[in-house]
């Protein structure tokens, strides 16, 4: 956090007070967070960074202009940033990882919404519990309603 500050001072950059993440929350702005993405993204492409963190990170800090600024903004402004500087291998990269963590996070939310299906069959809280007449309520009706439940969101 202190070496974050000391590259904001360093660089004359205002730097944003909070980000907001996709959750809602709304956390501490650390730029040092930034700095070390890219140097993750830097390693995964084998490429070196030449000291160019800070400059990069300062940029990019510079760049965030709300005092509440989202998380999807930021790196979207890192990812427009190397690209600038002449870091498409990293951007690749930086953009590779985030679609991952787009997918993972997806995934969960599915997982969550399964749960949510058996538990609303089993306390009967979804009118499609007792919509079918010739379903019960049973385990297959349970199995019946959740894959309906689930083709009807992926529908």
């Amino acid at each position: 956090m202190i070496e974050g500050l000391i590259l904001e001072l360093k660089g004359n950059v205002e730097a944003p007070e909070k980000v907001r993440k996709r959750d809602g929350s709304i956390v501490a702005f650390d730029s040092n967070r930034i700095k070390e993405a890219m140097r993750r993204a830097f390693k995964a492409v084998g490429e070196e960074c030449n000291g160019n963190l800070d400059e990069l990170t300062n940029e990019i800090v510079g760049k965030l202009k709300e005092k509440t600024v989202d998380i999807e903004h930021i790196q979207d402004t890192v990812e427009e940033t190397l690209i600038l500087n002449g870091y498409s291998k990293v951007a690749k990269a930086y953009i590779i990882y985030r679609k991952k963590r787009e997918e993972i996070r997806e995934a969960l939310k599915q997982r969550v919404d399964i749960e949510k299906f058996v538990s609303d069959y089993i306390s009967q809280k979804d009118w499609r519990t007792k919509e079918n007449s010739n379903s019960a309520f049973s385990y297959s009706g349970l199995m019946l309603h959740t894959a309906g439940s689930v083709l009807a969101h992926y529908t």
